[in-house]
């Protein structure tokens, strides 16, 4: 069957953050969030923790695609994030962030599927603190419970942000 129901025109970004997809009682889910990059507004979102990141990706194309060949902005760190972004290129979807432009030529020699996505390197406080502040200035304007309460499983500890669910033991 062919959707007509498509999405207004207009221009899109979904993030997406990769979990490893085992479902168990401590795992994070791999969430998709979708954003009206006109009105910051956001207006679509899927998250499962049972996903692996394989299958996510071909999930995250999908939507990508359905939202007008959307931006998409996938944290690609860790094996999960590697094996992600491999199938999204297999896919044959390049609308991604990228990082930046290769500062020598040895550097230009060496790319790969690695370039694409975003890699986080202070951990999740980067991207959060990003977020948090456009919500605060209202240029991200969050239209779920769920956005919300994956945001509620964040907290600091010992000056990091980590996530609640997957620190077991108050020495982490």
């Amino acid at each position: 069957d062919v959707i007509d129901d498509r999405p207004p025109d207009g221009s899109y970004s979904i993030g997406a953050d990769i979990s490893g997809g085992t479902g168990g009682a401590h795992s994070s889910q791999s969430t998709m969030v979708v954003w009206n990059n006109e009105t910051g507004e956001q207006v679509g979102e899927w998250a499962s923790s049972e996903l692996p990141p394989e299958a996510f990706a071909i999930r995250f194309v999908c939507l990508c695609k359905w939202f007008h060949n959307a931006f998409g902005v996938p944290e690609v760190n860790g094996p999960g994030g590697t094996n992600f972004i491999k199938k999204v290129i297999e896919c044959g979807y390049y609308n991604l962030l990228r990082k930046p432009k290769a500062k020598s030529e040895f550097e230009v020699a060496e790319v790969s599927a690695l370039q694409f996505g975003y890699h986080s390197s202070r951990g999740p406080e980067e991207l959060l603190g990003s977020l948090l502040s456009a919500i605060g200035d209202e240029k991200a304007k969050p239209r779920s419970k769920i956005l919300i309460a994956q945001l509620m499983e964040y907290e600091w500890r010992a000056g990091k942000v980590v996530h609640a669910g997957s620190v077991h033991s108050e020495s982490n």
